[in-house]
């Protein structure tokens, strides 16, 4: 099963990006013949320093160091990001897509990471620490809707995969729930007065539509609109009360349209991100839905007809 679904992603980003398919060949062969490194590899990211922990049971570390974690992400950030931008990382980890933003942005743009759990928190403070010519500014909050306090559950796989939807912990046993402090992601824009957000990039285990909730007065009172590069788990969706429509409705009004990260110029839609358990998204302002657009036309002329 598990051989059949990678062979599956290997067609899907064949067809879609045949360059980037070509690369990670290329980067997998690479993974294969390399040995190993063990303990702490600090790996220089376009002159940024960032660490990875290889003996403390991150199922990732493989894949950072030898550049093959998140590839569509990093080819929509390269796309679109410059020196100078800004760069906001939801659910920031330990940092290695803040240190792929950095990279890009350099000492003249900035990059604000959330992340509320301690253990990831304290790997990212200290990327930001001895990176300290970047302007990396780390924050130890979740992000939601709303301003207070959540519970976060964790669980006792990996470096402690988190989530603030518990049913999705399935079948990993659950380590402990904490508190964590809650914010809303449009009151931190105005009250650090940023300008120049270039990408917004949400990956949250399932609390994904909350987030982009608590952008809504950023989304209303701003011209230029940034890039949102979002997972989306659409079961999660669901269990936090909402659905994927609404997820995919709240955002067109603001003229967000999703398309693939792997080729930004092929529009998603619906059906495809719901047959998905997760999958990165890439949301670009300023576009009406092709997909919207079809379907209004069809219920139009089916209304028409039974007018008629």
């Amino acid at each position: 099963m598990k051989t059949k679904k990678i062979f599956l992603a290997a067609i899907h980003l064949f067809f879609l990006n045949p360059h980037l398919f070509l690369y990670r060949i290329f980067l997998e062969f690479r993974a294969f013949v390399w040995p190993m490194p063990k303990g702490t590899v600090i790996k220089e990211i376009k002159g940024v320093r960032f660490p990875i922990p290889f003996d403390e049971g991150l199922r990732s570390a493989r894949s950072m160091y030898f550049d093959l974690y998140e590839m569509g992400v990093r080819f929509s950030m390269q796309r679109f990001l410059r020196c100078g931008d800004t760069f906001i990382d939801v659910g920031a980890k330990i940092g290695y897509i803040s240190a792929l933003a950095a990279g890009f942005v350099g000492i003249t743009g900035q990059i604000h990471s959330f992340e509320p759990v301690a253990k990831p928190f304290g790997k990212l403070k200290k990327f930001a620490e001895i990176n300290s010519e970047y302007k990396i500014f780390s924050n130890q909050v979740a992000l939601s809707d709303q301003q207070g306090n959540a519970p976060m559950y964790i669980a006792k796989e990996g470096m402690g995969y988190s989530t603030m939807i518990r049913d999705l912990l399935g079948s990993m046993k659950q380590l402990e729930t904490i508190n964590v402090p809650v914010g809303r992601l449009d009151s931190y824009i105005e009250e650090h007065a940023l300008h120049t957000i270039r990408i917004i990039k949400i990956d949250v285990d399932g609390y994904e539509f909350l987030v982009l909730k608590g952008l809504e007065n950023f989304f209303r009172n701003t011209r230029d609109l940034p890039v949102i590069i979002c997972e989306i788990c659409p079961s999660a969706v669901s269990l936090s009360g909402s659905s994927l429509d609404e997820l995919l409705q709240y955002m067109a009004q603001f003229s967000y349209v999703p398309f693939e990260v792997i080729n930004p110029s092929k529009e998603l839609n619906q059906e495809t991100i719901a047959r998905q358990w997760t999958t990165n998204v890439l949301f670009r302002p300023g576009y009406k839905s092709k997909i919207i657009m079809e379907h209004n036309e069809s219920e139009n002329s089916r209304y028409s007809k039974k007018l008629a």
